[in-house]
C-alpha cells in the first residue's frame, strides 16, 4: 500500500522536535521547562510525542502486504540491537572516556555499589519497546478479526498496568525482561504496560483505514475527543500523584493521551487535504521515511555534547541556540549517513 501523506506528516512533525526535546532535556535548567519554550517542548513531547509514534508503528503494521516470523526476528533482532548499540554510544563510551557528567549518574540514580556499564548499557528505551512490541502485534495480526482482538487487549492492558508493575521475578535475566514489560524510568523508559496500549490502537484503526481513509479519521476524530473529556473527568474526580510522568500512566491519563493522539491524527489528515504539497511537507515526510536513523544519531549527537554545555546548566536563550544547532546537525549527519548508504548500494551492484 502506498504510503499516506497525513501520517507522515503527523510522525514527522513530531520527529522533527525530538532532537530539541532531548536537548532541553540534558541542557536546559529547570527553570527552563516553565518558559514558554520549555512548555513548548513539553507539550509536543507528551502530548502526541511518543505515544503518537507507537500508534502509527502499529497503524504501519497493518498497512504492509505480508508479515512473516522470519521478517518479524530480522525486525525485532534489528531494533534491540540498535537499542543496546545506542545505549553504548550515547552512555558507556563517554562514561568510559571519563567525560560523562556525574549528574547524569546521579539522575539515573546509579549508586557506586552497582556496576556503572551494565546499568547504562541494560536501560530500556523506546527501540526496545519497538522491539518486543513486534511480536505482540504479529501474533495478533494473524488473528481472525485481529482488530477485536487488539482493542480488547488495549483496554486491558490500560486498565490492569496498575496492577502488575514492578512485579518482577527475583532471577536476574527474568527480572531484567520482566523490567523492560513493568519497569520505570531511570533504568526503563518505555514499558511494554500501559505502552502496548498505543500501537495496539494503530492496528485496530490500520484495519478500517485500509477500507476507508476519511470516515476512519473522522472517527478517530469523535473517539479522540470522547477518550480526552472522559480522561479529564476522571482525573479531576480522582486526583492522584504520578511520579513517573508519561512514561507511565494510569487508565484516565492513557484515555487522555490516546485522545490527543488520536485528534492530531485527524488534524493532519485535515490539513493534507487542505494544504497543498510544500516544502515544509517534503520535511516532514523525509522525517518520517527516516524516524529511526535521526534518532539514533540525535541521541549521539546529545550525549557526546554534554561535556561541553553540562548537565541543564544552560538559560532560554542558550537554550534555544543549542536545541536549533542540535536539530540542525542531526539532519546533516542523517543527509551524509544516507549518502554513504546509497553510495555503497551503487558500489555493491556492480
Amino acid at each position: 500500500m502506498n504510503r499516506i501523506l497525513s501520517l507522515d506528516l503527523a510522525r514527522g512533525f513530531t520527529v522533527l522536535f525530538i532532537p530539541a526535546i532531548h536537548a532541553g532535556m540534558l541542557f536546559s535548567q529547570l527553570s527552563v521547562h516553565t518558559t514558554v519554550l520549555g512548555k513548548c517542548m513539553i507539550a509536543i513531547a507528551e502530548g502526541p510525542g511518543g505515544q503518537l509514534l507507537m500508534l502509527l508503528m502499529g497503524l504501519s503494521f497493518t498497512l504492509k502486504a505480508q508479515h512473516s516470523a522470519r521478517s518479524i526476528l530480522i525486525r525485532s533482532a534489528g531494533l534491540l540491537l540498535a537499542g543496546y548499540l545506542l545505549n553504548m554510544l550515547k552512555f558507556v563510551v563517554p562514561y568510559s572516556l571519563g567525560v560523562l557528567p556525574v549528574e547524569v549518574l546521579q539522575e539515573l540514580e546509579i549508586e557506586g555499589t552497582e556496576s556503572v556499564v551494565g546499568r547504562l548499557a541494560g536501560m530500556g528505551d523506546i527501540l526496545h519497546f519497538a522491539a518486543m512490541a513486534q511480536w505482540v502485534l504479529y501474533g495478533l495480526y494473524r488473528l481472525k478479526n485481529y482488530q477485536w482482538w487488539a482493542l480488547a487487549a488495549a483496554i486491558a492492558i490500560a486498565v490492569l498496568s496498575p496492577l502488575l508493575w514492578d512485579r518482577q521475578p527475583a532471577l536476574p535475566v527474568l527480572h531484567y525482561l520482566a523490567g523492560l514489560a513493568t519497569g520505570h524510568p531511570p533504568k526503563v523508559f518505555f514499558p511494554l504496560l500501559p505502552w502496548l496500549v498505543y500501537p495496539l490502537a494503530g492496528i485496530c484503526i490500520g484495519c478500517y483505514l485500509k477500507k476507508q481513509e476519511a470516515q476512519t479519521m473522522e472517527h478517530c476524530a469523535i473517539i479522540g475527543l470522547i477518550l480526552l473529556g472522559e480522561g479529564l473527568v476522571e482525573k479531576i474526580s480522582y486526583r492522584t500523584v504520578n511520579p513517573y510522568g508519561f512514561y507511565r500512566t494510569p487508565f484516565p491519563e492513557t484515555c487522555c493521551h490516546l485522545g490527543i493522539v488520536l485528534l492530531t491524527l485527524y488534524i493532519w489528515y485535515w490539513v493534507s487535504k487542505q494544504v497543498k504539497d510544500n516544502l515544509f511537507f517534503k520535511l516532514l515526510t523525509y522525517s518520517s521515511k527516516n524516524i529511526t536513523l535521526l534518532y539514533f544519531i540525535q541521541w549521539v549527537l546529545i550525549c557526546w555534547l554534554l561535556p561541553i554545555f553540562g548537565f541543564r546548566k544552560l538559560d532560554t536563550f542558550h537554550s534555544a541556540m543549542v536545541m536549533v544547532i542540535a536539530t540542525a546537525d542531526t539532519y546533516i549527519l542523517t543527509f551524509f549517513v544516507n549518502r554513504i548508504k546509497q553510495r555503497y548500494a551503487y558500489n555493491k551492484s556492480f
